[in-house]
């Protein structure tokens, strides 16, 4: 069988050319002999490889290379068929051939196969019936029979104990939060309160000290009853900060505030029954203002009042702890004294009585003005004689000592006199 047919016919007797040589091979085409129609064809004289006409077999590993395969070549036309749910691809967790890989359609995930691949659907139907426990796609409740626990340096849901810890792993009380906690908007601790409009609203439903709205701060002792527990607490009308079993600070609905006190009548309330009878103490004033400032609004008019049933009241003042001065009312001499020492009733300096008469070191004052010494005279306002002359309107009685002329002089009759 010819493989060859040839591009030209010589006759007897043609003459051997160039020419006709040339036309013999550049003219022949391969006949059918060339090509087994398994493998290979015939394609316009020309021989290619037939479609599916090379096997297995003949590839050698690793020949077929992306290099060497044209871009859209391969397409789904030309690859097996792939069972039904199955894919192509690798699970094995490490380079192997690709095999095909199962789909599974379970609401259940039953089989729990760790080789194997859901569908959408499947996987929704799981999650539904987890998250609400009934399937139905509504993300609301959250249905457990036993601690549900994200992360237990996060959320703890102790299901036993009807408990929750955030950044706490065993809560001891309903809600027990470790560490710092930042809120943004409503937060709501309570029983009754089913319209919290404040950022953090705390509702208790009681009336007493530990029924209300109650925030309560313990030591590091925990629940040890040597230890104070402190406590913020808005029992019925009033605002409460304190110590347990004591109500230390207290703001009414009258905008009064009371310290030691529960029922503050006034402004500011103290009561101040404690065995140490400490008081108020300011301290401060290096600023240079004033120490305490008691300030009435010019257009109004009104008293500062010190009361002290059964005493005397005073005003002590020291200095590095040293008793200097002391201000008050003598009770049991009617009078107003100025005293060296720790309290009135002796060593007066300046003593004014009921009846209005000035004592200087004297404690009855006879006179509208008495003073007592045996140290030291009465010194008069001393002057030049322009500066006794320059003073405007004096009254008749008036003294002074003129320190131009050393004399004393008195003004009577509507001229200055000396009176020596």
């Amino acid at each position: 069988m010819a493989i060859l047919s040839k591009g030209t016919t010589y006759a007897d007797g043609t003459q051997v050319t160039a020419t006709n040589l040339n036309a013999l091979v550049d003219s022949a085409t391969f006949a059918s002999g060339a090509v087994d129609d398994s493998t290979t064809q015939l394609s316009s004289g020309a021989v290619i490889v037939k479609d599916l006409g090379i096997a297995t077999g003949k590839i050698a590993a690793s020949a077929v290379t992306t290099a060497k395969i044209a871009d859209s070549n391969v397409t789904k036309a030309k690859i097996e068929n792939v069972a039904n749910l199955k894919v192509l691809g690798n699970v094995s967790g490490s380079a192997a051939a690709p095999a095909e890989v199962a789909i599974l359609d379970e609401d259940n995930m039953a089989s729990n196969s760790a080789t194997s691949l859901a569908t959408q659907q499947s996987i929704k139907a799981y999650a539904d019936s987890k998250v609400d426990g009934t399937g139905a796609g509504s993300f609301t409740t959250l249905a457990a029979s036993g601690d549900v626990t994200f992360d237990t340096t996060t959320l703890k849901v102790d299901s036993s104990n009807n408990r929750v810890g955030i950044l706490n792993a065993s809560p001891t009380v309903p809600l027990d939060v470790n560490g710092s906690a930042r809120v943004v908007g409503t937060f709501f601790v309570g029983t009754d309160d089913t319209d919290p409009n404040g950022l953090v609203d705390v509702y208790g439903g009681g009336t007493g000290q530990d029924e209300g709205g109650e925030i309560k701060l313990r030591t590091a002792a925990d629940f040890d009853s040597t230890y104070n527990h402190y406590f913020i607490d808005a029992h019925q009308d009033d605002f409460r900060i304190g110590r347990e079993g004591n109500t230390d600070i207290v703001l009414n609905s009258s905008g009064n505030v009371g310290i030691n006190t529960a029922d503050p009548d006034y402004l500011l309330d103290i009561n101040d029954d404690a065995a140490t009878g400490v008081g108020i103490r300011v301290t401060g004033g290096g600023g240079g203002g004033p120490l305490a400032r008691f300030i009435r609004d010019v257009s109004s008019s009104g008293t500062v009042e010190i009361n002290i049933a059964g005493g005397d009241p005073q005003f002590k003042l020291t200095s590095s702890g040293s008793d200097v001065m002391t201000i008050g009312l003598d009770g049991s001499a009617n009078a107003f004294q100025v005293c060296a020492g720790s309290g009135v009733g002796s060593n007066e300096v300046l003593v004014v009585g009921i009846n209005g008469n000035v004592g200087v070191g004297e404690t009855t004052p006879s006179a509208p003005l008495t003073v007592t010494s045996t140290t030291g005279g009465v010194l008069m306002p001393r002057m030049t004689t322009t500066q006794m002359n320059a003073i405007s309107s004096p009254a008749n009685g008036e003294m002074i000592y003129n320190t131009t002329a050393n004399k004393f002089y008195g003004y009577a009759s509507g001229a200055w006199v000396a009176l020596h």
